[in-house]
């Protein structure tokens, strides 16, 4: 499936549990392309898919600064997908902050659950930065996060902020301004 051109995201998910994303191309969107919205979303899988131009809205504040792919809950499922020329991020994973959909105490709970799993994912020319990851937590001891490439983003390949109980395994970071 294509998607290209659209004036508001790409690919939205709302209160969407066990559901394959996998093999399309989203083109030139405003906001962000792939996007769980409530923080509540529990194993989806995304699988091969392309994102290219993600642009900032002059409309939705969460929009401004738009991902490639938008996650809201670290229960799902990324592999073998690349993230390209966003006006923000190429993955962005933000727990703490993240938009309505759930009850309060499901998203205070976000930042303490497992990841599925983000293997062999790929994102450059974004910018600012390739992989941000913000607010998690895992309780189930350490997560693991296997062969992401990230170069030539505007600030860094991968940024972490406020993590804990993370490994990186086969990391390949080059021509970042910072943080290779």
């Amino acid at each position: 499936c294509s998607l290209h051109h659209s004036f508001q995201r790409g690919v939205v998910m709302h209160k969407a549990d066990a559901v394959t994303i996998d093999s399309n191309v989203v083109f030139h969107v405003v906001g962000h392309m792939f996007h769980m919205e409530g923080g509540v979303e529990r194993g989806n899988r995304f699988t091969r898919n392309l994102g290219v131009l993600a642009l900032k809205s002059t409309i939705w504040k969460k929009d401004k600064s738009p991902a490639v792919f938008s996650i809201t809950n670290p229960t799902n499922f990324f592999a073998g997908n690349v993230a390209v020329g966003s006006a923000g991020h190429g993955f962005y994973m933000m727990l703490f902050d993240s938009p309505g959909g759930g009850c309060c105490a499901c998203k205070k709970k976000i930042q303490f659950e497992p990841l599925g799993s983000f293997d062999d994912n790929l994102a450059h020319s974004n910018a600012v930065d390739g992989l941000l990851i913000d607010g998690h937590h895992p309780k189930n001891g350490l997560t693991h996060w296997y062969r992401f490439t990230g170069y030539h983003n505007w600030r860094m390949g991968v940024m972490t902020a406020i993590v804990s109980n993370h490994l990186y395994h086969d990391f390949t970071l080059a021509g970042n301004r910072r943080g290779n």
